[in-house]
């Protein structure tokens, strides 16, 4: 009778335990959902920063010379050589981060090139070695 009762006593412990008991205990050094809360940081704090969009900068070659002949730009930005002159002339690059050879240019043939990396280019036509410029990327 004696072990009746304990059955009975021990059935009715685990029976009416509290909830929380119930679940497993968490690793050490492991965190439940239940100790830590999320919380985003007010929209009055969130800054939006537009990008600018890429430019293209126009250079000429007249008068065996590249006009201007050093230009400042931005990684993503666009040169574009216009030729001008009767005679045939190339935008070669001899110095830089990338090369490029344009090939010989005809009058009023134009030139473009996308630069995607920083640093300072220098360039050159192949035919008239004197004629040079540069293109400096930030």
């Amino acid at each position: 009778m004696r072990r009746l009762m304990l059955l009975f006593v021990l059935a009715l412990l685990i029976a009416c335990r509290p909830q929380a008991l119930s679940q497993p205990a968490a690793a050490p050094g492991i965190q439940t959902q239940s100790q830590f809360v999320i919380t985003q940081p007010p929209a009055a704090n969130v800054e939006t920063v537009e990008a600018e969009a890429p430019q293209t900068v126009s250079v000429d070659i007249v008068g065996f010379k590249y006009s201007p002949n050093s230009v400042k730009i931005k990684v993503g930005d666009t040169v574009t050589w216009t030729q001008k002159d009767a005679v045939m002339h190339t935008v070669t690059i001899v110095s830089g981060p990338e090369s490029f050879d344009s090939g010989l240019l005809k009058k009023d043939q134009t030139f473009s090139y996308t630069f995607t990396k920083p640093g300072t280019y220098s360039y050159k036509c192949t035919p008239h070695p004197n004629m040079r410029g540069e293109v400096i990327v930030e």
